[in-house]
């Protein structure tokens, strides 16, 4: 079985955390949640596809250096 990419388990572990509902992963309001930034399944420099509003960048919470670090690696 492959593995899946890093966005796509921050994504399924949303999805979880949501109560199965991708919607409220979309509108998720725990914005200090680490994985909030990645959870539409792309990272920061990733453009958004067309047809969705807002970017991970515009709703972001201030992200120390380690924590940057640690998401890079």
């Amino acid at each position: 079985m492959k593995r899946p990419t890093a966005l796509k388990a921050i994504r399924a572990k949303c999805i979880n955390c949501s109560g199965f509902q991708p919607k409220e992963v979309k509108e998720c309001p725990v914005k200090s949640c680490a994985l909030w930034p990645f959870r539409m399944g792309r990272g920061y420099d990733e453009p958004l596809k067309p047809g969705v509003s807002g970017t991970a960048e515009d709703n972001t919470t201030q992200v120390s250096d380690l924590e940057k670090e640690l998401i890079e690696t």
